[in-house]
C-alpha cells in the first residue's frame, strides 16, 4: 500500500460510522487501516469492532490494548505494526471526518515536493450535535491549518477558533513551521531519519505536545512541512483551551501540557534559539509564574518529572543536536533500525 492510515479510538465508537463513510468515499484508495483500541470500555469495544464492518476486510485490522498507552504510545504501537513498505503514514481522530479528495491531494502533495515530511490539510470544527442537519455539522470556524511558532517560542495551532470563509483559501499549499496532531500526512523515510528510535512519537510523552515534538525533529533534520487548502476536513475537538483562565479547574491534561512543554524547550531549544527569539526566556519565566500563582502542585508535579527524566532528556538532547549538525553539514542523517515501542497486552 501506498499509505497507512492509523486510529487511535478511546470510548469514541459514537462517530466511528461518519469517519469511516468518509474514508470508503476518499477518491484515493490505496491504503490499509490499523485501528487501534486504547482500553476504551467494554461496550464501546465491541462498537468499534461492529463500525468496522463497513470497510474492506482486507485492508483493515483491529488490534486492543490495557491499560490505555496514551495518544503518542497508540501511534507508536501503531507503527511498529504497519506495512513497512507503505511509503507515508496519515493519522485518522476518531471524532473527524474528510472531504473525498482529503487523502488524494495530501498524497500528491508529498509527491510532488520531495523536501517535504509533513503535510496538513485545512481542518474545521465540527458540530457533532448538528451531524443530522443540512450542513452535517460543518463549520467555517478553523480548528487548525498547521503549526506556528512566534516570537516567544510559543507554538500554536494557526487559525485556532477563527471563522474563516472556504471561498478565500489560497489555491496552492505553503509552508508551514509544523503540522498538528490532527488529520496529519507524513513521510515514512523523514520519520526513520528524524526520530531517535524511528518511531513517530516519543512514547514518554504520551500525550500533548507529542506532535510538537516531532514537528521539531523534522525541522532539525532538514525535512520540510506545508499545509494544503485543497484538503478539507471537519474535528470535533474535545480538549480547547483548559490552561489559559485562572477560572478553570486544573485538569490533568493542562498539567501533561505545561510538562511537554517543558520538555520540549529542554530538548529542542537551542542557546542561538533563545538569542534569536529574545520573547522565549520572558515567555518561559511568566508560564512558570502563572503556574505558581494558579496551581503550585502542576509546578511541582513538572518539576519532579523533570528531574526523573534528566538523563533522557539529556540524552535527547544530544540527539537533536546531532541532528543539526548532520544537517547543517549538507547531509541527511542514517536511518536507525526501528526499535519496537514497549508492548501492550494486545489482542488481534
Amino acid at each position: 500500500m501506498k499509505l497507512t492510515l492509523q486510529l487511535s479510538c478511546y470510548n469514541g465508537a459514537r462517530y466511528l460510522p461518519h469517519l469511516f463513510a468518509s474514508l470508503n468515499a476518499q477518491t484515493f484508495q490505496d491504503w490499509r487501516l490499523v485501528v487501534l483500541d486504547n482500553a476504551s470500555h467494554e461496550a464501546d469495544a465491541q462498537a468499534i469492532r461492529e463500525a468496522m464492518r463497513v470497510l474492506p476486510r482486507e485492508r483493515a485490522e483491529w488490534f486492543r490494548v490495557h491499560p490505555n498507552i496514551g495518544f503518542a504510545g497508540a501511534h507508536s504501537y501503531l507503527f511498529d505494526r504497519r506495512d513497512r513498505q507503505s511509503e507515508y503514514v496519515a493519522l485518522l481522530n476518531d471524532d473527524a471526518i474528510l472531504e473525498p479528495t482529503y487523502l488524494e491531494t495530501l498524497v500528491r502533495e508529498l509527491d510532488t515536493h520531495a523536501e517535504c515530511g509533513a503535510v496538513e490539510g485545512i481542518i474545521y470544527r465540527w458540530n457533532y450535535d448538528e451531524r443530522d442537519t443540512p450542513s452535517g455539522g460543518k463549520t467555517t470556524v478553523l480548528d487548525t491549518y498547521g503549526l506556528g511558532r512566534d516570537r516567544f517560542g510559543r507554538i500554536y495551532d494557526r487559525g485556532a477558533n477563527k471563522a474563516f470563509d472556504p471561498a478565500n483559501l489560497p489555491a496552492d499549499s505553503f509552508p508551514v513551521w509544523g503540522v498538528s496532531g490532527c488529520l496529519p500526512m507524513y513521510r515514512v523515510q523523514a520519520i526513520a531519519e528524524s526520530t531517535q528510535h524511528g518511531r513517530i512519537f516519543d512514547t514518554r510523552l504520551r500525550i500533548y505536545k507529542e506532535d510538537v515534538d516531532l514537528a521539531w525533529s523534522l525541522h532539525h533534520a532538514g525535512w520540510t512541512a506545508r499545509s494544503v487548502p485543497a484538503a478539507r476536513a471537519y474535528h470535533r475537538r474535545s480538549y480547547g483551551a483548559t490552561i489559559t483562565s485562572l477560572k478553570r479547574p486544573t485538569t490533568e491534561s493542562g498539567t501533561l501540557s505545561y510538562r511537554n512543554h517543558l520538555w520540549n524547550t529542554i530538548a529542542h531549544s537551542s542557546i542561538g534559539d533563545m538569542l534569536t527569539r529574545p520573547g522565549i526566556l520572558p515567555f518561559e519565566l511568566a508560564k512558570a509564574l502563572y503556574w505558581l500563582i494558579r496551581s503550585p502542585k502542576t509546578l511541582w508535579i513538572a518539576a519532579r518529572d523533570t528531574w526523573n527524566a534528566r538523563t533522557w532528556l539529556w540524552q535527547k538532547r544530544q540527539f537533536m543536536t546531532r541532528l543539526k549538525r548532520v544537517h547543517a553539514n549538507g547531509t541527511r542523517p542514517p536511518s536507525p533500525a526501528p526499535t519496537r515501542a514497549a508492548d501492550s497486552p494486545a489482542t488481534p
